[in-house]
């Protein structure tokens, strides 16, 4: 799985179109969610990224609180988890 290190002050919608060139999803194309680990050990998306988030920086969207409640952030490398979809607006 491709991982993209930046740093907190980096905008979301920077991180976006770094995606969109790199691989090759349009980024009105993309729809971002957080992931959260649920208590069997796995990962599951927990809330799509609003689009209201797009403009702030990646510190903002990271999770404050590590419980289960909270977005999941990647345990090996201290970084947010995201899950994201790509769809063909109709």
């Amino acid at each position: 799985m491709p991982k993209f290190r930046r740093r907190k002050e980096t905008l979301f919608s920077e991180f976006q179109a770094e995606v969109a060139q790199q691989w090759g999803v349009p980024v009105e194309q993309q729809r971002w969610w957080l992931c959260k680990a649920r208590s069997n050990a796995t990962m599951r998306v927990h809330r799509p990224i609003e689009t209201a988030e797009f403009s702030q920086r990646v510190s903002a969207i990271l999770p404050t609180n590590q419980s289960s409640q909270h977005p999941q952030r990647d345990p090996q490398e201290g970084g947010l988890l995201l899950y994201l979809g790509a769809c063909t607006p109709r």
